[in-house]
Parts: C-alpha cells; structure tokens; sequence
C-alpha cells in the first residue's frame, strides 16, 4: 500500500479534526439541547398551565365577545341611523351652504344699503348733536328724581321740565297748558297728585275745621281768581250730602218763652227752643248701620252679643242736654258719637226733665232690641240700658231728693249729714260700707222714675268723683295749710272752709262798724244843724201850723231835706214833738222813744221846767261830743277789723308774698296748667289727671314742712291717682280688680288718719262703697262716663257764638242738629280722609 501522501495525510488528519471538532460541537450541541430540552419541558409545562389559564380567560373572553358582538350589532344598527342622520344632515348642509352662497351674496347687498344707511345715520346723528344742545339737559343724563334730596336740584329739574314743555307748546302758551294739564293730572286715575278736594273730603273738611258756607264761597271765588283752580268741591254737592245725613227731621222743635234779666237789669222775655227726638230706634239703627258697615262697632265681654246704650245728661250753663252714649265702641265717651236726644232752657231736675224731656224717656225705656244693617245682611241684637252722668242727674231720674237729703246716696239709704250737730266725720262715718239697698221697684212703688232701668246700671260719675275728692281733702289741704304757714298765727283757722268762715265774719263785722260810722256822721251832721237851728231861735221864736209841742220848735228853721221830721209822744208829758227839736237824731233814740215806759225826757219836762234855748244847746253840744267820741272808737275798731280782714285776704287770695307758700303752691299749680284750682267747679277732667302725678304730687308736698298728717294726704293721693288711672275704657281682668281694691282700701285709711275730721260727702261714699260692686259687674267704671255730656257744653257755647245772627231759635236748633249730626255720621265713618 502506497503511502499515503502528506497532503493526504494532512487532508485526512484536518478532516478528523474537524470531525472531531464537530463532533465536540456535536456534545456541545447536545448537551445545549438537552438543556434546551429541560428548559422547553419547564416552558412546556408552564405553557400548558398557560394555556389552562388561557383558556379560562378564553371562555371568559367567548362571554365577552358574544357581548361586544351584540353591541356590535346594537352598534350596526345606530351605524345605519347614523348614516341615515349623516345624510340627512348632509342635505341640510348643503341648505346651508346654499343660503350660506345666498346671504353672503345678500349681505354684499346689505354691505351697500348699511353704507347707505350709515351715510344717514351720520347725517342725523351730525342733526341730534345739535338738537342736543338745544334740549333742557344738553344731552346729559339725569339721576332718578327719587335719589333727588336736595332743593336746588329739584328746581333745576322744575325749569328743565318747563323748558321741555316751552319747546313743546311755545312759551307763549306755557300758562293755558299748565292749567289744563293739572286739570288733567287731578281728574286721571293714573295718578296720586292732586289739588281738589272730593265731595266727601270737602264736607269732612266743612265740618270738621267749622268753615261757614259764607267762607266757601269767598274763598272759592278768591282762591280761583289768584290761582285759576278750585280746591274745594261744588257747594251744591255738599249740601246733597248734608241733606242725605241729616236727622233733623226726627227731631221736635218747640219754642217756650223764657224772662231772662240783662246785664243792666233789665228783665226781658225771650223765646228758647225745647228740641225732644221722636224717632230715636231709627235713629240708632241709621247710625248702627253705618259703623258696621264701616267696621267700628265693638263686642267684647263688656258688652256680650248686645247692644249697650246710656242715657245721659246735665246742666251746662242755661240748658240741660240729654245724650245717648253707645258702649260698643272704642272710645265711648267722645262727645262726636253721643246721639243728641235734645235739650231745653231750664235745670236737671226731676220735675223739669219730667216736664220736657218725658217722651225722650219713653222712647228710651221702649228700647228691647234694635235691627241695623251689617253692610250684608240686616242683624237684630238686644238692648242693654244703663244710666250716666253727675250724681245730681242721676239722682233727679229716679226722683231721689239728692245730695243734700239725709240719705244722700241713690243706691243705698245710709244717712250722712253735713251740717248741724250730728254731722258726719270721717272718723265715725262708716261711709264705705253700703246701707240699706234702694230698688227700681222702690222708687217706682214711692213715686215715678223717669227711667226702667235697674240700680245696678247706674254708672259711677268717675270724672266728678276724683275732682271732688281732690279738690275737698287735697288741694283745699294744701292751700289751707299754705295760709296757716304765710299768717304766722298760731290762732290761724286750720280748715279751708273756716278760713273763709272768717274772712265772712271778718267782712261783717266790718260793715258793722261802717254802717255804725256811717249813721254817727249822719247824726252828727244833724246835730250840727239842730244846734245851727236853736241859736236862730235866739233871735226870733216863731209858731206855726207846723210846729209841735216844744217852746221852742225849729221844724220851719231846720233843713227840711237834711233832718228828720218825723214826731214821737213824749212817756212823761204825752205831748208830742220833733224829734229834731228834743234833739233825737240816733236811730237807738229813736227806737228807744217808742217803746213803753221809755225814760226818754223831752226838753219840756226833763228838769221839771221848761229847758230855755242855751240849755238845750248845751244838751245837744254834749250828745255831738259823745258821739264824736264814739265815731273815734268804732274807727279804731273798724281800721283793726279792716287789717285784720286784708291780711286775710291777703294770704287766702292773693297768694302772699314773693317767698310764700301760697306763692309757691301757685306757682306750681300754674305750671301744671291748673290756675282755677280754688273751686272744683273750675276743676276738670285734664287738670285732675295733670295734677295726679307722682312726680307732681311728690313735688306739692315737698312745698311744706313734714308732717304725718301730709304724709297720709301724699298716699291718699298715690292711691287716687291709681283710682283716676283705673278709670279708662278697658275692661279690667279680675287681677286688676283685686289690685283696684287694694289702692280703695288704702286710700280709705290714708284719707281717716290725715282728716278724721273732715265731713263724708255722698262722692267718697259712693266710690268708697259702691265702687267695687259696680266694676265687678261691668269690668270698667270709665267705659261709660259723664265726660262726653261735659265737652258738650263747650261744643254748644262755641255754637251759640257762632249762630248768634239766627234770631229765629227754631232755625238755630235746627242749625245745631245739623252740626251733631255732621259730627256723627264722621265719626261713625271714621278717618275718612285718611283712608
């Protein structure tokens, strides 16, 4: 065998070893693999659980898929509406975009017509800037006249309007315009502003300021001549009015003539009207009617569901007036809402109110129940009647004898006496306890009462009640005490009433000694001329026809006219004479000389001869030195009576000095505005209520010096002040009743300790015993009161003055009938004016 060649061998071992490499790659391979096997079994694994999981997932996914592949379908379908949608709005795109071509086309020829426009526009705006300067404002802008405060500014505003207006109408016609356009502005609807009254407001204003038609037309005439307008309307139209309201023709108008003296003393007959209502249930339903229907009737537990009326009445200077006074409204005692029933020239008495008023009382009495309007339906409610006024009006209905009697109290018989020797005090009087009870049916029984109206319907006169209390045991403390301080006499009468007492007495006795000086002068001047008259007789002795029994006789010598001629019988010689010529002038000789068994001597027998001239002169001489005597003694007496009387007078009247108490008290009183405080009669409701204060009260007693006795007076006030304050028109609840009772009581032992003793009178009675009786009954003893029958005094003196020309007393009754009705039908409306 060949060698094999190198080449060969070569070829060979490079093969080997490349084999052998490969086969080295081989195991590398190989091992790689199997290691890549391990790996892919590990992967495989993890695959398969991969693959498990997988298909969970798979199967949740399948649920998911059939879901999505319903939402495709759902999808699908609003795919189609959609396109559908897309379509449509595909076409209306193309409307658009053709009347996007059309108004792009229209706004190229709007662009031209604005140009246009705007060519005008600057035209006028060029004719506006220069109008603008001619306007009232010159273009400016104004605040709104409500944020106007200022004065200057609202004028500014006023000549802009005008100069607006002027531009308008011309400036010569400023002044026509202007009245039409007020006459405008007041006659329209659309407006607040006006300047004439309407008819309703024109009579409130007649009637409540008191103007005369004589004004309404003088001023209606003046006023349209200043201003060119009337504020008032047509004169015609508020007598339609006054017509339509007036109730004079329910009335009976009736004349009785009257003498009367003047002021000269002169006396005269006059004729004075006695005015009766005749129709008085109509009346009052008319007047119901209308204050239903005007909502001002008022029904609450004083009254219940009724009607509650009361008749009332008093004297006011000549005439005695009788009211109705209706409770069932706010303010019952307003002299404005009292129905007038009449009244007539004469007293409050029984027998003059029976005489002139008795048919008013009948119709009263006849009051059960009354049918008005409510302003829908017609109502009927029962009458309740109840009685009011003074405490003499009250007592004259019933034909009780009054204060004065024994048994002073109409609601009860206790016996209280204010003068002689069993007068009553207040420290022994049990004044406050009720006697025995008086009835309707007593006074009916014992005589005939005007009235059907039981006692406990009587009210209680609050008014006169605290003035008289007020005035007796307070303000006459007050100034007696103020007088006792200013005399500096301890001997100085305490009392008001004794002071007075004195004063009298003072002035008596001081006309005593005038009358005494005066009859001494006389005398005197008698003597003289006796004595001129007897040395004559000296001369010449001369008998006549004429002449006496006296030798020597100067009745034809003597001043006839000066001297008394008169003649007496001597008791010795039984002869007669002059007694000028015995020389008897004093009204004591005189008197003496007529008696019996007189030891009056004549000058024939007086020394048992005949008394020769020069002797009776002595005589005479002798008697007009006594009497001179006589007249020095009685002047001296006379001028210290006098003093004595002046300085009285002084400290009770002329509220003494400068630094007095009286000055003081006076003083204080004044500025209260309670100056006529010396006479209760001058004492009224709003001075009482002025002087019921307590920082007033308490400023009164700081005017004297402390004592108990002014101490009790200031609580007695206290409590009379709580009394007065009670006294108003709100019903009182039982609480307020009871602390009511309490202030009573208090006020009962205050006024014992300061004036034990003071007199009772039938006032004090009757608020200290019938009070509480009657408030818890009625729940108010000032709902129903005297007050308005007081004003109504006042209201008809200010309407005599005023209707004094009508001579005719029919005419002016009527006239005065009109004026309460006036008054009436305005207060049943209300505030008319301010509605």
């Amino acid at each position: 065998m060949p060698p094999i060649k190198k080449k060969v061998k070569s070829c060979r071992e490079n093969g080997q070893n490349s084999i052998q490499r490969q086969l080295e790659k081989s195991k590398v391979e190989n091992s790689r693999i199997r290691a890549g096997k391990k790996a892919d079994l590990t992967t495989i694994e993890n695959i398969i659980i991969a693959m498990t999981m997988i298909r969970n997932d798979i199967s949740v996914s399948m649920k998911e898929v059939i879901f999505w592949k319903d939402s495709t379908v759902k999808l699908e379908q609003e795919k189609d509406i959609i396109k559908s949608e897309i379509s449509e709005k595909s076409l209306q795109l193309q409307h658009l975009e053709n009347q996007k071509t059309f108004m792009l086309k229209e706004a190229k020829r709007r662009e031209k017509v604005i140009k246009k426009k705007e060519e005008s526009l600057n035209t006028f705006q060029d004719s506006l800037d220069k109008m603008k300067l001619l306007s009232p404002t010159a273009g400016k802008r104004l605040a709104l006249y409500e944020n106007v405060s200022d004065r200057k500014t609202k004028l500014q505003r006023c000549r802009l309007a005008i100069n607006a207006i002027k531009e308008i109408v011309g400036s010569l016609n400023i002044d026509s315009f202007l009245k039409v356009f007020f006459k405008y502005v007041n006659d329209s609807t659309d407006f607040n502003v006006k300047y004439q009254l309407s008819d309703m407001e024109t009579f409130y204003c007649k009637v409540r300021f008191n103007l005369p038609d004589g004004f309404f037309r003088l001023f209606k005439k003046y006023y349209k001549e200043i201003t060119g307008f009337d504020v008032f309307s047509s004169r015609h139209d508020i007598a339609d009015i006054q017509r339509n309201i007036s109730v004079s023709s329910y009335y009976r108008i009736s004349t009785q003539s009257i003498q009367t003296k003047t002021l000269s003393g002169v006396l005269t007959t006059v004729k004075k009207p006695i005015v009766q209502i005749t129709s008085l249930s109509e009346v009052l339903s008319q007047r119901l009617s209308t204050l239903a229907a005007h909502n001002r009737l008022r029904f609450d537990e004083g009254t219940g569901e009724n009607i509650s009326v009361a008749i009332a009445g008093d004297k006011g200077g000549d005439e005695t007036k009788l009211v109705l006074i209706l409770e069932n409204l706010e303010k019952p005692n307003d002299s404005r809402g009292q129905l007038l029933l009449g009244w007539y020239n004469g007293s409050d008495d029984y027998q003059s109110l029976k005489d002139n008023m008795s048919d008013v009382f009948a119709q009263f009495n006849s009051l059960t129940e009354i049918k008005y309007n409510d302003g829908s339906t017609d109502v009927t409610r029962k009458v309740v009647k109840k009685v009011s006024g003074d405490i003499k009006f009250c007592s004259a209905l019933y034909q009780h004898s009054g204060q004065s009697s024994s048994e002073p109290c109409h609601y009860c018989k206790i016996s209280i006496s204010n003068h002689g020797r069993n007068v009553s005090k207040l420290e022994n009087t049990a004044f406050e306890d009720i006697g025995t009870r008086r009835t309707l049916a007593e006074y009916k029984q014992k005589g005939n009462p005007l009235v059907d109206v039981d006692l406990c319907n009587v009210a209680i006169p609050p008014m006169h009640c605290v003035q008289g209390l007020l005035q007796k045991y307070a303000i006459n403390y007050f100034v007696a005490l103020a007088n006792v301080i200013d005399s500096g006499d301890p001997d100085f009468p305490e009392t008001l009433e004794q002071q007075r007492r004195r004063v009298k007495d003072l002035e008596f006795e001081e006309m005593t000694y005038v009358q005494r000086i005066k009859s001494s002068s006389e005398d005197k001047d008698q003597l003289g001329l006796i004595l001129e008259a007897l040395s004559k007789l000296k001369r010449t002795r001369r008998k006549s026809k004429k002449s006496c029994s006296s030798t020597f006789c100067i009745a034809n010598s003597i001043k006839r006219d000066c001297v008394d001629l008169d003649t007496y019988q001597c008791n010795g010689c039984q002869e007669i004479f002059h007694f000028c010529c015995n020389g008897i002038v004093s009204m004591e000789e005189k008197a003496t000389s007529r008696l019996a068994n007189n030891r009056i001597s004549c000058f024939e027998c007086d020394l048992n001869h005949v008394m020769s001239t020069d002797e009776r002169i002595s005589v005479v001489k002798k008697k007009k030195e006594d009497l001179e005597d006589a007249m020095m003694s009685d002047e001296e007496t006379w001028s210290t009576v006098n003093t004595e009387k002046e300085n009285t007078l002084k400290i009770i009247h002329e509220q003494g000095g400068a630094n007095s108490v009286r000055q003081k008290f006076d003083d204080l009183m004044k500025s209260i505005k309670c100056d006529n405080y010396n006479c209760s009669k001058n004492l009224t409701g709003n001075m009482s209520r002025r002087f019921l204060r307590k920082e007033v009260i308490d400023e009164v007693v700081s005017i004297f010096p402390w004592s108990q006795q002014l101490e009790d007076v200031r609580n007695f006030l206290y409590h009379l002040e709580f009394l007065m304050s009670s006294s108003d028109n709100n019903l009182k609840t039982p609480a307020e009743i009871d602390e009511i009772e309490e202030h009573l009581i208090g006020m009962i032992e205050c006024l014992r300790s300061a004036h034990p003793k003071k007199n009772v009178n039938v006032k004090l009675h009757l608020v200290a015993a019938h009070l509480m009786e009657y408030l818890r009954q009625h729940l108010s003893w000032g709902r129903i009161s005297e007050q308005g029958v007081e004003h109504i005094h006042s209201t008809f003196n200010n309407l005599h003055l005023k209707l004094a020309p009508i001579r005719d007393p029919v005419a002016k009754a009527n006239a005065i009938l009109n004026y309460f009705s006036n008054e009436n039908f305005l207060f049943d409306c209300g505030d008319i004016w301010n509605t």
